[in-house]
């Protein structure tokens, strides 16, 4: 009798027990499209403005492809930069992912030189700067985008259109920007 009463808790202990069935978690996807201001990051010094699209959109990965432009002035000289990046996003809570990526950013360098009282016309060279970054993605339930990054860059220092030498430079960015697109709750099973 003792044995049945044992056999028959256990039994009930384990019907109760839903260990092989499947449970459906539900999270709410990124939209599709992303524009943004990147202060410093993937565009050297004063930062770009971009455009990020969402290509795959696969249970908690996403990979997009981003393009930027940015502009500025420093010690003298322009510097028009484009990064273009392809990123890897892995989404890990409602609103909040990791994100990392690799890319090239057109360079292109105007420089005059300043002691010319005549002001002669700009010298211009122009480069390909392999790029990466690495960070996290805050992307608000309103579309509202935050993003912070690691973003390292192998410099090159040009002299009369020649590559003196390449060093490599760590640098961070802050991204602010707003999202727009399909939105839909992906549901896995876990």
């Amino acid at each position: 009798m003792k044995r049945i009463s044992i056999i028959t808790i256990i039994l009930i202990i384990s019907c109760a027990c839903n260990g092989q069935d499947t449970v459906l978690t539900s999270i709410r996807a990124f939209p599709n499209n992303s524009v943004f201001i990147e202060i410093a990051g993937n565009s050297i010094y004063f930062g770009s403005a971009n455009y990020e699209r969402i290509f795959i959109n696969k249970n908690f990965f996403y990979f997009s492809g981003r393009i930027g432009i940015g502009y500025g002035q420093f010690m003298g000289n322009s510097l028009l930069s484009v990064p273009l990046l392809a990123n890897g996003i892995f989404q890990v809570y409602h609103s909040f992912a990791l994100e990392m990526g690799i890319g090239a950013e057109f360079l292109r360098i105007g420089s005059q030189k300043e002691y010319e009282p005549n002001k002669q016309p700009w010298n211009y060279s122009s480069g390909i700067i392999p790029t990466a970054m690495i960070g996290i993605r805050i992307q608000a339930k309103n579309g509202f985008l935050v993003r912070m990054t690691f973003a390292p860059y192998y410099f090159y220092t040009i002299s009369e259109s020649n590559i003196k030498s390449i060093t490599f430079s760590p640098w961070f960015g802050l991204s602010l920007g707003g999202s727009f697109g399909i939105k839909k709750k992906l549901t896995q099973r876990i």
